[in-house]
């Protein structure tokens, strides 16, 4: 073999080398990104670990230490809100013992009474009657307004003008203006948006998806 071309086959042998370190370096990189982004998704960073653990001021169906625990960021005015509240109630009934679901408000601002809905659950709660304005405003949501939401309160015992009243105490608007500020530090941009275990379910919101999921934990 000549001179040229043993000149010609190290080039070629020596581009081939770079090719291969240069591809192999971006495989490694891509590779490490996308573990690094599975791995951020996959848990809660311990900024938010707090705010997504069940906190003795959340409204609770179940045990706070209950295996499974299911946050929900919820808008009483938004349809699939009210689909997946039916949902979380067959989870909780299937599985009272391992399954802790918790109640957070984030009243979308395209929604007129979301805000007025948010309130109420919030004065009903003092009474320990959370989870009954809580359906009561879940069920008759296709004509959900100021009027429904007091009516709502009447049935379950409630003043109309006590409660009316009620409404307008600062501490309850506090209260929802927390969860709110809170799920606007989380980036949420949905309702509703689960957390079990302080990590965001994206599945279905049916009762068996979601049963798929908690399984997970238990």
């Amino acid at each position: 073999m000549n001179d040229d071309k043993k000149q010609k086959l190290i080039r070629i042998i020596g581009t081939i080398v770079v090719l291969v370190i240069i591809i192999g370096g971006v495989y490694f990189l891509v590779k490490k990104d996308s573990q690094n982004r599975n791995s951020s998704s996959q848990s809660p960073s311990t900024e938010n670990s707090a705010v997504l653990s069940i906190r003795d001021d959340d409204w609770i169906k179940g045990k706070k230490e209950a295996k499974a625990a299911i946050i929900e960021y919820s808008d009483y005015q938004c349809p699939a809100c009210a689909y997946a509240s039916t949902s979380l109630d067959e989870v909780y009934k299937a599985y009272p013992n391992d399954v802790t679901i918790a109640y957070r408000h984030f009243p979308l601002p395209m929604h007129q009474f979301a805000f007025d809905a948010a309130i109420a659950s919030e004065v009903a709660g003092e009474s320990g009657k959370f989870w009954e304005m809580h359906d009561g405003l879940f069920a008759n949501q296709d004509k959900i307004s100021k009027e429904e939401i007091l009516s709502i309160a009447e049935s379950l015992g409630f003043s109309r003008n006590d409660f009316d009243q009620k409404m307008q105490d600062k501490k309850y608007k506090d209260a929802v203006y927390k969860d709110q500020i809170e799920g606007e530090d989380l980036k949420l941009d949905h309702t509703p948006t689960l957390y079990i275990n302080g990590i965001e379910y994206t599945g279905n919101l049916d009762k068996d998806s979601i049963i798929n999921e908690v399984k997970k934990y238990l």
